[in-house]
């Protein structure tokens, strides 16, 4: 990819859900280096006894801010694509966003889709990484800026950050990396927009998976390891 003129800000349009979403989107709508042209969260959904319609932790924040958020049940359907092209994004920020991508929408930003995945890739692929991380007892885990292929977290890797474990659980794990994305996500966009970093394919051969969550997970067998009883405890935190 040729590089840009250092004078055109890069156009981003951000996807994200989770919590590991916040702390770089709330980063993004204040920065002056780059040009946040749209965001999108997963819709509400039912919760509570009453069933009433709870935001994302991403859609609670915009809405204590007063800030838009687009709420596609699909970002694959054709009225979600024809509106993303209409803003020209030059790459779509994805993190904790709850959707897969399909091809078109792959191939939709001039430079690419870039995921901000909540592990060392290859390592921890998949839509528990904090999880499993804590549960196998990993002393070290981090962010990886991935550009998106139609893989499961299998495209190349711009660049990773650590972050050690620490004896956190999974909701302490889980703030610390997103105020580590916050921190990074300004200039790793640059770099990415203006080609001064290549993205590095992944070792497939070392790749492990981190699988949704089920509510069997938190179950306590009393008979295995103290240590492992812990980690499943800091795990599964807050459910199940």
């Amino acid at each position: 990819m040729s590089e840009r003129s250092e004078d055109c800000l890069p156009r981003v349009y951000f996807l994200g859900s989770g919590v590991l979403a916040v702390a770089p989107l709330e980063r993004l709508c204040g920065s002056s280096s780059v040009e946040l042209v749209g965001i999108a969260t997963q819709p509400d959904k039912p919760a509570g006894r009453r069933h009433g319609l709870r935001p994302t932790p991403a859609g609670r924040w915009l809405a204590d801010n007063n800030l838009h958020a687009d709420k596609p049940a699909s970002v694959n359907s054709p009225e979600f694509l024809a509106h993303l092209k209409s803003l020209a994004p030059g790459i779509v920020l994805v993190a904790s966003f709850g959707q897969i991508l399909g091809k078109e929408m792959l191939g939709l930003p001039a430079v690419a889709c870039v995921n901000l995945h909540a592990s060392l890739l290859p390592a921890y692929r998949g839509a528990a990484p904090i999880a499993a991380a804590i549960a196998d007892g990993a002393e070290k885990t981090g962010l990886s800026f991935m550009k998106m292929d139609a893989g499961l977290d299998t495209g190349p890797v711009y660049r990773s950050f650590e972050l050690p474990v620490s004896g956190m659980n999974a909701v302490e794990l889980e703030l610390r990396l997103a105020r580590l994305g916050a921190a990074k996500v300004e200039q790793m966009i640059e770099d990415i927009f203006h080609g001064r970093v290549v993205p590095e394919a992944q070792d497939h051969s070392m790749a492990s998976y981190a699988g949704k969550i089920s509510k069997e997970d938190g179950m306590l067998d009393w008979r295995e390891p103290a240590e492992v009883i812990e980690r499943k405890i800091r795990a599964y935190q807050p459910w199940p």
